[in-house]
């Protein structure tokens, strides 16, 4: 193998390395100060509209998606006339309900 071909491979391997960090960053990024939010459906409009707004749809069944939203994008889509609700994030609550009882 010459020098040339090595030194090709390992920028490779490290060009390759770096752009898998860089595209993990912004999937970790974006779920940053996000809540999980229901959002009934009134057609596939809708799931357009919470993309548009930065949400990242979690699931749908039915007429119902979640979807991790952030404050702004969930006041976007209610004025779009959206249905949008959030749901409660019980191990959060438990732990919190935990916190209080013990802390002393």
């Amino acid at each position: 193998m010459t020098r040339v071909s090595q030194v090709f491979r390992i920028g490779l391997v490290l060009s390759l390395i770096l752009l898998a960090t860089v595209a993990h960053a912004r999937i970790n990024k974006s779920l940053v100060d996000t809540r999980l939010a229901a959002i009934t459906l009134t057609s596939k409009m809708d799931l357009d509209a919470i993309n548009q707004v930065g949400g990242i749809v979690d699931r749908v069944v039915g007429l119902r998606a979640e979807a991790y939203l952030t404050e702004a994008a969930f006041r976007e889509l209610e004025l779009r006339g959206l249905a949008v609700e959030w749901i409660p994030d019980l191990g959060r609550q438990a732990g919190l309900e935990l916190w209080e009882r013990t802390r002393d």
